[in-house]
């Protein structure tokens, strides 16, 4: 059901699946920061969560049903599990207790939940957006807590309703709504996220691992707009960043838009000069979508390994859509049928290049590839 993520050693693959959108300006400013031989510096700390809640203030979706008001907050953590640990602490969380997610939820922050002794339930995902939908059909452990938080998140960067049912678990009366917009990010023009449930605490979360869209190793942000839990979570916090994560962050949102756009600019090169010949799905180039992947779903699990060989025969590797083993939970559940959606993203999905330092030469490269092989598929 799902392949490995790595090409065999004997074929030279020219063409990366992923890799940082990094400029020298970038670079520049890290260099700069570790020339200061500070470890932290506050007030650059304080620069980028101003300026991380200055792009998210004027985004609607938030809060208008919650009845908290104000402006946008954000706190730095240096790691998702530091940040995990003060969600838990400054909203009371108990040990045992559930966060609802999606099965594609980035293992920087499953660890972080384990790590807290928080559990994880799973809801399955529309194979053609990453959504999740249904109810819970996959859980750690046993029933000993209610469900906390539900996280939505958006791995392909289509936003849409996703706030988690707590069936057969019992919602606690505190309940959060988490987004992750680690795929989305809605920096570069007005985003749209869903509403939050009325009565529902609402936080943002942005994970800026290696392989996200803002690529600043571990260094994670949560914001919202309540101003005593912000000021929990910020009290909670024991580290701060380091001088070279906070400068690599603070550079790469000044020029956030332009990566944006040229992300943009690709994945609309892909859908029109990409001839599926009824063979393969391409993404839904719908209005709000951001791109931080870029799946292709095939008809079937071996054209799906078909594709994957000749493109990596050409150079240009391609991936699974999940790009981690997923948790056991999940595997055992989709074996069982009960995430078909899961199940036929991991047999059908797979993942080509996309980001902004992709040159003209090798994004012309990947769709010719892409062409010959449907081509020759279809005769």
């Amino acid at each position: 059901m799902s392949r490995p993520d790595q090409p065999p050693n004997s074929v030279k693959c020219e063409i990366p699946l992923q890799r940082p959108d990094l400029t020298r300006k970038d670079l520049e400013a890290v260099a700069r920061a570790v020339r200061s031989r500070r470890w932290t510096d506050a007030a650059a700390v304080e620069m980028l969560e101003a300026a991380w809640a200055a792009a998210w203030d004027g985004e609607s979706g938030d809060d208008g049903e919650s009845g908290v008001s104000g402006s946008m907050r954000c706190v730095a953590f240096a790691t998702p599990q530091a940040l995990v640990q003060a969600l838990k602490e400054s909203l009371g969380w108990q040990d045992g207790a559930y966060v609802v997610s999606g099965p594609l939820l980035h293992p920087a922050w499953r660890e972080a939940f384990s790590a807290a002794w928080i559990r994880l339930a799973y809801r399955d995902l529309q194979p053609e957006s990453g959504i999740q939908q249904g109810e819970i059909v996959a859980q750690e452990g046993g029933e000993c807590g209610g469900v906390v938080a539900g996280m939505r998140s958006y791995p392909f960067g289509q936003v849409a309703e996703t706030v988690a049912p707590t069936s057969p678990l019992r919602r606690d009366d505190a309940f959060t709504v988490l987004d992750d917009l680690s795929g989305v990010v809605t920096l570069d023009e007005e985003g749209v996220l869903p509403a939050t449930p009325s009565g529902a605490h609402h936080l943002r979360l942005m994970l800026m691992t290696g392989d996200s869209p803002v690529p600043v190793g571990n260094l994670c942000l949560v914001a919202g707009r309540d101003s005593i839990v912000m000021e929990r979570l910020q009290r909670a916090r024991r580290q701060l960043p380091s001088v070279a994560s906070t400068a690599l962050a603070i550079s790469l949102i000044r020029n956030w838009p332009e990566r944006a756009a040229r992300r943009r600019a690709l994945a609309s090169r892909y859908t029109g000069l990409i001839r599926t010949r009824g063979l393969i799905t391409l993404p839904a180039a719908v209005e709000q979508r951001r791109w931080p992947l870029y799946p292709i779903l095939a008809a079937d699990e071996k054209m799906c390994d078909a594709l994957r060989a000749f493109l990596l025969r050409g150079g240009v590797a391609s991936g699974a859509v999940s790009g981690f083993r997923m948790p056991d939970v999940c595997r055992d559940a989709m074996l069982m049928n009960h995430m078909p959606g899961v199940r036929h993203l991991a047999s059908h999905g797979l993942l080509i290049p996309l980001y902004a330092s992709l040159t003209e030469s090798r994004q012309k490269r990947i769709i010719n590839r892409l062409n010959r092989w449907l081509q020759r598929a279809s005769s």
